[in-house]
């Protein structure tokens, strides 16, 4: 007999163990529930990644564009600057002009000046 009471306790040990068939149902429910969500937050990590990387990419092609603007504007200040020289030489070139200019302008008024009086000199010594 005292096998028998051994068996129940053991059957009895097991059916304390084992949930109850609604417990179950819940548990199941429960963990397709968790499944789903897991589902749907992989989903939405796979979307952010694609996102992602379609962000970086552009990225990656507005700062080659920025990359090549910024080089582009290096060339244009440096033709500027090449530029500005160019525009004072050819100013101090003018000056020099306009100076070489003012300088003939006053030995051609004493030239002339000088061919005046040679004329009168001329004249006076024709008439004596």
């Amino acid at each position: 007999m005292a096998r028998g009471k051994a068996i129940v306790v053991a059957e009895t040990t097991d059916s304390r163990l084992a949930p109850p068939p609604e417990q179950e149902a819940e548990e199941d429910k429960d963990l397709m529930k968790t499944a789903k969500y897991q589902k749907r937050c992989f989903d939405q990590i796979e979307g952010i990644t694609a996102s992602n990387k379609e962000l970086a990419a552009e990225v990656e092609c507005l700062r080659r564009q920025l990359e090549a603007a910024d080089q582009e504007r290096t060339e244009r200040e440096a033709y500027n600057q090449n530029l500005v020289g160019q525009l004072k030489n050819k100013e101090q070139e003018k000056t020099s002009l306009e100076a070489e200019v003012s300088r003939l302008q006053e030995e051609n008024s004493r030239v002339t000046a000088e061919c005046g009086r040679l004329k009168e000199d001329n004249q006076k010594l024709a008439r004596n």
